[in-house]
């Protein structure tokens, strides 16, 4: 049965946690932990040689190192004394008398003096109790001492030993000096200080450490709860944890079959593609086959009859061949259908976007460059936007120093006809209906229409006009205030109605570009939103593109009505149908391409492409 001592005092207390064993001269740390010398001195050693404190291994608490290094720290007397009780406490049967082995005679231990320290046997345990120099010692048989009964009587005969005088008991508390002290260092070296006995000088400390006691144990509950409260939290987190993981793989699993499944309808629709080309083909194969079986079987049969026939036989037949001769001759061959090819533009995954790719039929003949000729840009200079006017190209450039912008006009060889200063111009058009040149005047508030040397005809107000298109009617968009507004005027100026731009982004610190579409949609670029959003007349939005990673710049339309829009970053112009869904690529770095900023359709069908910063404008014929 376990007594109230080893209930309250277990042998793990009496450990130590780094060797595991039974404390070999216990030194105490400042957060009370207690560890073997030698122990410590290893740690300190091994790990922090050269520092000047070091964790506690247990809490990991910083402890100061003295001078004398491991061996300055304060010896644990407490857990020492407690040491020995356990000592005493294991003294088990059949162990020997301690006297007797002197004479080396090895007498079974009955008792033990608590006073000396010895195991006696039965014969010196009579002898011990007679002697009169022993005769007040405190000696119990083992069979109790076994018991735990007696552990007040071993511990109030446990002496602690001056640390100077060592075999000497300490007596006395030196409460100058905070030390215990023995008989002789009282007199000697504490003779005029105030020296009290242990008891009288523990009760007041004993009642200092209860109260701090007190202190610290109504907190342990708090400290608890909250111990308890992290490990649901942990156990929570574990538990969520574990959870995400299974939905990850669960997300996995789903997204794997979507790939796959848009995978196999991206293979079904290039399949579909290729059989539509192909059945078209094949008609084209079969009617040329039969035009071929035709004449070659027209031109053998005749070949024999004029090689074999006598007279009277071509003389006969030959009504019917010339009729069949002249018929092939006249007959119109098959057009060839236009060829075209099968291709797939992977989409950048983009966050929170379905995204795989694009199948497309495109055209096998890639568009022609025909000429092409560099603008006469300044430094920092940079081209806005172009504009037809009959057969002349118009172009609009950029600087930061708005006295410095300039309107040129060429004719297609490259040619400059002539240029004007146009102000702070952000964008131009041409009016289809007088041919004038319609350019924004931001600073001045303006819209101003002049020939093409600058000849300002007419003007109306706009506030903070920048980029402008004209449609089909002469009435002119324009892209004015903070950008989310877009203002339709008439020829004279006079507003039609305004709507306010789906704008992501309401900064005034970049352009949005203003095209007309396919029955005079209005079309805006947004570079920094990386789309185009459409509208019709009215300011009804349509629909957005901002497919593969865009970044969008000027648009037309070509004679399909489908949309051809540039793409600065990525150098190259998308086919979109006039629903604004993509068709495909049209040209790219390889045709000369750099920052593409502005496309335009010239009055007989061909393209009209100016780069952004090189200055270069290109004009192709397209298949």
């Amino acid at each position: 049965m376990a007594t109230a001592f080893e209930e309250s005092v277990t042998e793990n207390f009496l450990s130590c946690k780094i060797c595991l064993e039974q404390f070999s001269k216990p030194k105490v740390l400042s957060c009370l932990h207690t560890f073997c010398q030698k122990c410590l001195e290893g740690l300190v050693r091994q790990n922090y040689p050269e520092a000047k404190a070091f964790p506690c291994p247990e809490c990991r608490s910083m402890i100061d190192l003295p001078p004398e290094g491991i061996t300055g720290l304060k010896d644990n007397f407490f857990i020492a004394s407690l040491q020995d009780v356990f000592v005493s406490k294991k003294v088990v049967n059949n162990c020997h008398c301690d006297p007797c082995l002197i004479e080396e005679e090895t007498n079974i231990a009955v008792s033990r003096c608590l006073d000396c320290g010895d195991n006696l046997c039965q014969m010196c345990t009579t002898a011990h109790r007679r002697n009169k120099a022993s005769r007040s010692h405190k000696v119990l048989p083992i069979a109790e001492l076994e018991s735990g009964e007696f552990f007040d009587v071993i511990r109030s005969h446990q002496k602690i030993h001056c640390s100077v005088h060592q075999m000497e008991p300490v007596q006395y508390f030196c409460t100058k000096c905070q030390i215990l002290i023995c008989i002789h260092c009282k007199v000697i070296n504490h003779d005029d200080h105030r020296c009290v006995f242990p008891k009288d000088a523990a009760e007041p400390q004993r009642k200092i450490i209860s109260d701090c006691l007190e202190a610290i144990q109504c907190r342990i509950p708090t400290v608890n709860k909250g111990l308890s409260k992290l490990q649901e939290m942990k156990e929570n987190l574990q538990r969520t944890s574990a959870d995400a993981e299974n939905k990850i793989y669960e997300q996995e699993r789903y997204l794997m079959q979507k790939l796959k499944d848009r995978a196999k309808a991206s293979i079904d629709e290039v399949r579909a593609m290729t059989a539509k080309q192909e059945k078209q083909l094949d008609s084209a194969c079969d009617s040329f086959q039969l035009m071929s079986a035709c004449l070659e079987s027209s031109v053998h049969s005749t070949e024999q009859l004029l090689h074999h026939g006598k007279d009277e036989e071509v003389l006969q037949m030959h009504q019917q061949y010339e009729q069949r001769m002249k018929h092939l001759a006249e007959s119109s061959i098959p057009d060839i259908p236009a060829g075209c090819e099968v291709k797939f533009y992977p989409i950048e995954y983009r966050d929170g976007e379905e995204t795989f790719g694009t199948v497309v039929t495109e055209p096998t003949c890639k568009p022609q460059l025909l000429t092409m000729f560099k603008v006469d840009l300044k430094e920092g200079e940079t081209i806005v936007n172009t504009a037809m006017i009959g057969t002349d190209i118009t172009v609009s450039t950029f600087h930061t120093d708005a006295a410095k912008r300039r309107i040129f006009t060429y004719i297609q060889d490259g040619n400059k006809k002539c240029e004007f200063y146009s102000g702070d111009n952000r964008g131009h058009t041409i009016s289809p209906k007088d041919g004038l040149l319609i350019y924004s005047d931001f600073t001045n508030n303006k819209v101003q229409c002049s020939t093409t040397d600058g000849s300002v005809q007419k003007s109306w107000p706009c506030p903070k006009p920048r980029t402008l298109t004209a449609n089909s009617q002469g009435h002119v968009v324009v892209n004015t205030d903070l950008q989310e507004k877009i203002t339709v005027y008439d020829t004279d100026g006079q507003i039609l109605h305004s709507f306010k731009d789906k704008s992501q982004n309401t900064t005034t610190s970049y352009l949005k570009y203003l095209s007309t579409g396919p029955n005079d949609q209005i079309i805006v670029s947004d570079p920094n939103d990386n789309c185009v959003r459409m509208y019709d007349t009215k300011g009804k939005f349509k629909c957005t593109y901002s497919g593969h990673n865009i970044d969008p710049r000027g648009a037309c339309v070509n004679v399909d009505r489908d949309i051809i829009l540039s793409d600065s970053q990525n150098n190259t112009l998308h086919v979109l149908s006039p629903d604004g869904q993509f068709k495909y690529f049209l040209l790219g770095a390889d045709d000369g391409l750099n920052r593409p900023q502005d496309v335009t359709m010239t009055p007989d069908g061909q393209l009209l492409v100016a780069n952004y910063s090189d200055g270069m404008v290109m004009l192709f014929q397209l298949s």
